[in-house]
């Protein structure tokens, strides 16, 4: 996927900074070609006609606002990028619409700028060789979370560059690699860790969030500016005190693209003197303005549904580019062509009305956009709405269902459009259709899949699990349902699924041993947790029993393959004896995670550190439980000590669990009479807790609930009055 071709330099002789060393190619392996290397580059457009598409000033592509508000982000880019080492790899993440790909496109020509760099964008779509400089390459991969299996060739790629081309180069030829993504960094652990390329990222992602006040009144006012001398109107600009107000309307308000679409929809009014309506609202109206467009053209052109071209419009969001050509076969059992001329091609009616680029129907920018507008319009088109997006995603379906999920996320949690969903249309596209779960079912087998894929999966497997009778198939799909059912809270269904697992696994590993043991012992695994959720704890705890036990045996085997699923099982275990009052079982159960997990993360600490911090929090629950109070609080001040570096590199995806131990030690401190040290780690956890709480109501609601009561208590038995700051943050998030 990444090649590296160095030119044939004493590399030390060269005094120019800028001169080409060698050329990289990225894209499959069978097309590689360093010949004619063209020149890194951000995509950026120039805004050109008086009546453009609105939509264009919303694209980071058009630089319509002036860059403000991440100067800490870019001073700390630039430094992580000068660094000595060789190769470095970096991820900017954060939702959508707060500005992430502006950011890494500012840096980069920054870099070009400032210091001589080749630096742009690589698209992993498209086979592309470009040049290296001598003074150094920036790389930067927008939506990998869209392209696994070639992210995880650039890093198997970019750890055996490391041992072999750029660093035999003196001094070291510098590449860096930027990832923008909305994922958590420890989402992408598992292909770092496989790749052996944990050294090669740092650890500490640019996680970015709302802007300050000075920053979003800048931005509003240079949006405003840009989109009225397009439009050729005249619109006064908003003063700080009214942005200041607006802000404060709904907690959103602060993102760059929420910020830029109110100066737009401004520009368009020009007759509203202040900013009437929430960054959410104002995307949907930007977007109802559209369908209306749309609307208006599919009559002009005679198309028998005035929904015609706005849903092209929305398929084409969905894949991100559909050719005109392809549409007479994804439409031709929906009746939507009706109406179009006699010998007319869709591409001849549609040529003129700006929906065309290249010959394709092209996805709007940005992402946000392109999600409300199509959620808009299919829920005007029920009835064909799950046939459209299937057909939207049949292209290229695996590709498809990443950006389907994005898309859904930002549609139902950035902007609250939760009546009706994508992942809801995609799962009624597929439910008893075997031939089309027989291709969904294999891509969403994966563990931590995203929520909006959930119900398709669910619908794809229980669809498939009455047409096949190969036993180990079953099994899987058993088990894929079982984890499904369980992360959308269904837990009977979650604990049927997982027993006709184990129940066939069994068959399999007795004639079979060999081959089905580990299958039978992640069954078990799963099993006990499905039986924990029920309430049945000495079922739990023989099921996971059961797991250890056989888990020990492979492990002893093949140490380097199956010590983790131990610790995993190990870790189980604890609680479930725990929950029957065998504490000191437990703790044994929690000692021996404690030690294989030690082992592991100082041979991979990028890999195994997460897992340790959370085998010690256990450890000291299971102290505590035994009253062994020194014990207890010297693990749990392990945990908080290995949790709080990561929260630190990874805010996002570490503060609940940071939070988390502070509970832990919260409560050690209580058990011990130390009221005023448990008063302020409940303190901790809530405030640390808080800020993310809404980004995640549902998976934080019993943590927060607990630090809150543990909170309260121990002001109410040291007689103090609770933190108003903190009780004004906790309403402001709705959780009082």
């Amino acid at each position: 996927m990444l090649n590296i071709n160095l030119f044939q330099f004493d590399f030390g002789k060269i005094n120019v900074s800028s001169f080409n060393v060698g050329s990289g190619y990225v894209g499959p392996a069978s097309n590689r070609s360093f010949d004619n290397p063209g020149e890194l580059q951000v995509p950026w457009h120039e805004l050109q006609g008086k009546d453009l598409d609105p939509f264009a000033l919303l694209s980071w592509h058009t630089r319509s606002s002036n860059f403000r508000g991440r100067d800490d982000e870019m001073i700390g880019l630039e430094q992580w990028a000068l660094e000595e080492r060789p190769i470095s790899v970096k991820f900017i993440s954060g939702e959508g619409g707060v500005g992430k790909s502006r950011l890494a496109a500012e840096f980069a020509d920054h870099m070009e700028i400032r210091h001589d760099w080749s630096a742009g964008f690589v698209d992993l779509n498209k086979p592309q060789s470009f040049n290296l400089k001598r003074s150094g390459t920036l790389l930067i991969i927008d939506y990998p979370e869209e392209y696994q299996e070639s992210v995880a060739e650039i890093f198997h790629d970019l750890a055996r560059l490391d041992q072999t081309e750029l660093k035999v180069c003196d001094p070291p030829i510098r590449l860096r690699v930027l990832f923008i993504t909305r994922q958590h960094l420890k989402d992408w652990q598992k292909v770092i860790t496989d790749a052996k390329a944990n050294a090669l990222v740092n650890i500490t992602p640019v996680v970015l969030g709302g802007l300050s006040l000075e920053a979003a009144h800048e931005l509003y006012n240079s949006a405003l500016v840009k989109a009225t001398e397009v439009m050729g109107e005249v619109v006064a600009t908003l003063s700080e005190e009214m942005m200041a107000a607006w802000l404060e309307e709904a907690a959103e308000n602060d993102q760059a693209l929420f910020i830029v679409a109110a100066a737009i929809h401004n520009a368009l009014y020009p007759q509203e003197e202040t900013i009437k309506y929430s960054g959410r609202k104002v995307v949907r109206l930007l977007v109802e303005r559209e369908d209306s467009r749309l609307r208006n053209i599919s009559k002009e052109i005679g198309m028998a549904d005035d929904n015609f071209c706005s849903i092209l419009q929305a398929m084409a969001n969905i894949s991100d580019a559909i050719p005109i050509a392809a549409f007479h076969e994804l439409l031709k059992d929906t009746g939507l062509q009706n109406g179009l001329p006699a010998k007319s091609t869709l591409a001849h009616c549609l040529r003129n009305t700006g929906l065309l680029t290249g010959g394709a129907v092209c996805a709007i920018k940005p992402d946000i956009i392109a999600a409300a507008f199509a959620v808009v319009v299919l829920t005007q088109a029920q009835e064909l709405a799950p046939e459209l997006v299937w057909q939207a995603l049949s292209l290229d379906l695996a590709g498809g269902l990443n950006r389907l999920a994005r898309l859904h996320h930002d549609a139902e949690i950035v902007l609250g459009m939760h009546e009706h969903t994508l992942g809801y249309w995609l799962a009624r596209s597929v439910y008893s259709s075997p031939d089309r779960s027989a291709l969904l079912a294999p891509i969403l087998c994966r563990s931590h899949l995203p929520h909006a894929l959930l119900p398709a999966a669910v619908a794809a497997n229980e669809t498939l699990l009455s047409k096949t009778d190969d036993k180990k198939e079953l099994a899987n799909i058993c088990n894929n349902l079982g984890s499904c059912y369980s992360a959308l809270g269904k837990r009977q269904e979650a604990f049927e699924a997982s027993l006709r697992a184990v129940e066939i696994c069994e068959q399999l590993a007795a004639a079979d041993p060999g081959a089905f043991r580990p299958d039978l012992a992640g069954s078990l695994s799963n099993l006990g947790n499905r039986y924990s959720a029920l309430g049945k704890r000495q079922e739990a705890l023989e099921a996971a029993l059961r797991a250890v036990e056989i888990y020990e045996q492979l492990a002893a085997a093949d140490p380097g393959a199956f010590r983790p699923d131990l610790a995993v099982s190990l870790n189980n275990l604890g609680p479930f004896y725990s929950d029957l009052g065998k504490r000191q079982e437990a703790l044994e159960a929690a000692l021996r995670a404690v030690e294989i997990r030690e082992q592991l993360a100082a041979a991979d600490p990028g890999a195994f550190r997460p897992d340790l911090a959370m085998s010690l929090n256990n450890l000291g629950n299971r102290y505590s439980a035994l009253g062994k109070r020194q014990e207890a609080l010297e693990a749990a001040l392990r945990a908080v000590e290995i949790r709080e570096q990561l929260a630190a590199a990874d805010p996002g995806a570490f503060r609940p669990d940071l939070a988390m131990s502070y509970g832990a030690i919260g409560n050690i401190y209580h058990a011990d009479g130390q009221y005023e040290k448990a008063h302020d780690s409940f303190f901790r956890g809530i405030k640390l807790l808080a800020p993310i709480f809404m980004e995640n109501r549902q998976g934080l609601q019993g943590l927060m609930n607990n630090l809150q009561a543990d909170y309260l208590k121990m002001c109410r038995t040291l007689n103090k009055v609770p933190d108003r700051e903190l009780q004004d943050l906790l309403e402001e998030e709705g959780t009082l």
